[in-house]
């Protein structure tokens, strides 16, 4: 499909793209994911990804791209479909309403890629907020059929291209504006199987009881993959939930010489039985305690976010990769550097902030890293095949910004680029003085 323009000059057709590129950012409701339609369900304000041009210049590029393409993807489809949704809201008068509604595509695209495109994938996304916990679930369950009934079907199909519609997300809060929800998933042919059976408060009940049950459930399945993997347990492991943060604490032995392989296979088994589940939060950490025999016994504790164990276990990073920049590492007894440890000195020069652990730091990279540090290295690798990685190291400042951005290999476009991705990050505020933070990222060939 992208044949047509080869003929036009390289001037014009780089101006394109760019222009495409530009014409709709990802959306912010997930780093992986891109809003093809928002729409304010309160307001009626929308928001498309192929909405028309502002400029007569851009509408004419935009007019000589479609011409290239052909027919292509329109959100007019999704547009359908949000009116016949807020027609059914309007008559069903469910007690808690949704605010917010987005057609997202499963993962990172531009305007120019969708024209390509012969079939879009398409998730959808409903916000309910503010919901009493009362009339949450019955929301819900209402919320889900009313989207059944306006899909009808999973799959639209016209002359050119076709939509797949594969899931369907209903958060819920108790607050407006609160970003801590409470998020039920189903997949699209479930909501329409839900309008036709009115079946959508079983559905809801059935995942509050799986989700009770998640601890459980993850504690049987960590410890068969545990076993699988020759992993000597010390006790059962614990997995426990709250909010949107989890913690799994196993308990390990090893020796001097097996140590790393034995907590890499515990971080992998752990991520594959959390991967496995919907009800897995993003947030939290695996923490494993080991006991180690040397010349005498020792406990060592280790820790990675769960984030990261889920990347593990998903091919987003290798082992080398997370036990190089997410295994945090600590013997019985150490002392863990904080930003405070410069006042417990004397080497503070005051200020009276509150202290923040070098963790602390480190966790910030680690939910920046897909989003925002990745990118970076990501573009070097593809312009050089010997680049492997870099280690950051950069300072934080009492308001918490990130100062003296540098680089241990030499590496002045990642540096650049790694600089402007840290001034978008906020880390805690400490009273301390500039406190350096070394950040070793590596990635897979």
């Amino acid at each position: 499909m992208s044949t047509p323009l080869v003929s036009m000059p390289k001037k014009t057709r780089f101006l394109l793209l760019a222009l495409a590129t530009l014409a709709f950012a990802p959306s912010s409701a997930s780093a992986d994911r891109t809003t093809l339609l928002k729409v304010d369900l309160r307001t009626g304000r929308k928001r498309a990804i192929d909405a028309a041009p502002r400029t007569s210049a851009d509408r004419e590029l935009d007019s000589l791209l479609g011409k290239a393409m052909g027919k292509n993807f329109s959100t007019a489809d999704l547009a359908r479909i949000e009116g016949a949704l807020r027609r059914y809201i309007r008559a069903a008068r469910p007690r808690a309403q949704a605010r917010l509604l987005l057609f997202l595509y499963p993962g990172s695209i531009t305007k120019a890629g969708l024209k390509e495109l012969r079939e879009v994938l398409v998730d959808i996304d409903l916000v309910i907020d503010p919901c009493g916990r009362s009339v949450c679930r019955d929301s819900v369950g209402k919320h889900l059929e009313l989207i059944g009934k306006s899909l009808r079907q999973a799959v639209i199909r016209t002359r050119d291209y076709k939509i797949r519609f594969k899931s369907v997300t209903i958060r819920t809060t108790t607050h407006i504006g609160n970003t801590d929800y409470e998020i039920y998933r189903f997949g699209a042919t479930q909501a329409i199987s839900a309008a036709h059976r009115h079946s959508g408060a079983r559905l809801v009940r059935k995942i509050d009881s799986a989700r009770a049950g998640w601890g459980r459930a993850m504690t049987r399945a960590i410890t068969r993959q545990l076993r699988l993997r020759r992993v000597r347990l010390s006790s059962t492991p614990n997995v426990t939930k709250e909010g949107s943060s989890a913690t799994v604490s196993i308990s390990i032995r090893s020796d001097r010489v097996r140590i790393q392989r034995d907590v890499l296979s515990a971080l992998s088994g752990a991520g594959k039985a959390l991967a496995a589940s919907s009800f897995t939060p993003s947030g939290g950490q695996i923490v494993i305690k080991a006991t180690v025999q040397r010349r005498r016994r020792s406990e060592e504790r280790y820790s990675c976010p769960i984030s990261a164990a889920l990347n593990l276990a998903r091919g987003r990073v290798s082992s080398r990769e997370l036990w190089s920049s997410y295994v945090a590492h600590k013997k019985r007894g150490a002392r863990s550097l904080s930003f405070s440890d410069a006042d417990a000195s004397g080497r503070s020069s005051g200020g009276g902030g509150s202290s923040f652990s070098a963790e602390g730091a480190r966790q910030t990279l680690v939910a920046a890293m897909q989003s925002r540090l990745a990118p970076c290295l990501q573009k070097e690798a593809m312009r050089s095949r010997r680049f492997r990685g870099v280690t950051l190291i950069f300072s934080v400042d009492r308001r918490g910004r990130a100062t003296r951005v540098r680089t241990k290999e030499r590496a002045a476009r990642v540096k650049r680029c790694l600089a402007g991705a840290l001034r978008a990050l906020r880390f805690q505020r400490h009273g301390g003085p500039p406190q350096e933070v070394t950040f070793p990222m590596y990635i897979s060939r």
